[in-house]
Order: structure tokens, then C-alpha cells, then sequence
């Protein structure tokens, strides 16, 4: 089943022969429980693109569908609402917050959204990441491996229909990288997750279950 539909989605910056082309008519869509990489260098686009899928940047043109919802035209409030629902984020910079402990750390976009969370379910992602003693634990007291399951945990603690995935690794040594992207794969598995992941890194693209290669803004 579909579950990400991205369609003609392109992205300009300024004008002229300063006109730069980020995402130049993409098209692709992604099946439910996958794994996509998407594989390009430095500038070529990649960023953006995760951008867009996420609702966290405006296409200049095209469409981007969800779980058959249209990200780009919903409204701002529309658009946070959605994403927290349904998108999970794992960036390479972890993004956790120093003065909450890793169990509220985790469940923080769920009660931001006003739910409860599934304590069982947490409890269930916890253990298969391995981080289930580090629930009293606070970010700066664990190693950088283990603050980016607890990133894992988090992007797919309410449940989202996609995540998404920025050079997860890119802040890992090879050792830790590799124990992160087989977590993930673990997830895509254990939890029928959908991911789509970032990287420059070819060999760590060869994980997924497809790759999408991008230059200069377009797919080749």
C-alpha cells in the first residue's frame, strides 16, 4: 500500500543566474513498512527534499501526500497538528532536551498532542533499543549511540506513518552507525515502520530496501 506520494515537488532559491535549484520536479512514492534510502552528495538536495516530505519547508510547486492527505495544503496550525501525528524525525544532532529525563524525552510530542502515552508500547520500543534503564537517565549522561535510539524511540513512539531520517549516523562512529542503522532496520521490521532515510553514505544506503539517488536537485 502507498503511504508517501511525492509528486512534480520542486523548490527554487532566488533568481537569475543566482537561481538555485534545490528540488527540480521530483517524483516518487514510497510503499508502507519500507525502507527508502536517499543517496546524493553535498548540495544536491537531499535535505531539502526530507524538508518538504516533513512539512517543515513550502514547495514552490507540487505535491506531497501522506497517508493520502495533502501535506503542502494545509495551513500552518493544520500542518503542526499533522506532523506530530504522523511524522517521526531522526536527526543526526539527536535534538533531545537537556533538562527532561529520556522517558519524557520520548513521550514529549504524544503529550504535547494532549494524549496519554501507551505505556506497554513504550516500554516495547525501549526494550528492543536496548535503552529500557535509561528511563531516569538525562541526555548528557549517555553516550551518543544511545541518545540517538533514544531519538529512535521518540520518532516512533506515537505511532507516525512515516519516518523521517537525516544522516542518522553522521555524528556515529562507524562502529556505533552501523548498530544505529541496524536498529532501524530492526524498527522497519518489529513495528512496520515506513523510513525514509538521507546520507551520503553509499554503503549504508545499500541497507534499504530501495535507494533514490538525487543530483542537482532531480532524481537520476
Amino acid at each position: 500500500m502507498e503511504i508517501l506520494a511525492v509528486r512534480n515537488l520542486k523548490k527554487y532559491y532566488g533568481s537569475g543566474e543566482s537561481l538555485i535549484k534545490a528540488v527540480d520536479g521530483i517524483s516518487f512514492s514510497v510503499e508502507k513498512g519500507s525502507f527508502t534510502a536517499i543517496v546524493g552528495t553535498s548540495g544536491s538536495g537531499k535535505t531539502t527534499l526530507l524538508n518538504l516530505i516533513g512539512g517543515l519547508d513550502y514547495a514552490d510547486e507540487g505535491e506531497v501526500m501522506i497517508g493520502g492527505k495533502s501535506v503542502l495544503k494545509m495551513n500552518d496550525d493544520e500542518r503542526t497538528v499533522f506532523r506530530r501525528r504522523n511524522i517521526g524525525f531522526v536527526f543526526q544532532n539527536y535534538n533531545l532536551i537537556s533538562t527532561l529525563n529520556i522517558y519524557k524525552n520520548i513521550t514529549l510530542p504524544i503529550r504535547l498532542d494532549g494524549n496519554k502515552p501507551d505505556g506497554e508500547y513504550i516500554r516495547h520500543i525501549c526494550k528492543t533499543l536496548g535503552i529500557e534503564e535509561k528511563m531516569e537517565s538525562y541526555p548528557n549522561q549517555l553516550s551518543g549511540g544511545q541518545q540517538q535510539r533514544v531519538a529512535i524511540a521518540r520518532a516512533i513512539a506515537a505511532k507516525p506513518a512515516v519516518l523521517l531520517a537525516d544522516e542518522p549516523t553522521g555524528n556515529l562512529d562507524s562502529r556505533t552507525g552501523a548498530e544505529v542503522m541496524g536498529l532501524l532496520k530492526m524498527t522497519e521490521k518489529e513495528f512496520n515502520q515506513t523510513i525514509i532515510m538521507i546520507t551520503h553514505n553509499e554503503a549504508i544506503a545499500q541497507l534499504a530496501d530501495d535507494i533514490i539517488h538525487l543530483e542537482d536537485g532531480k532524481l537520476v
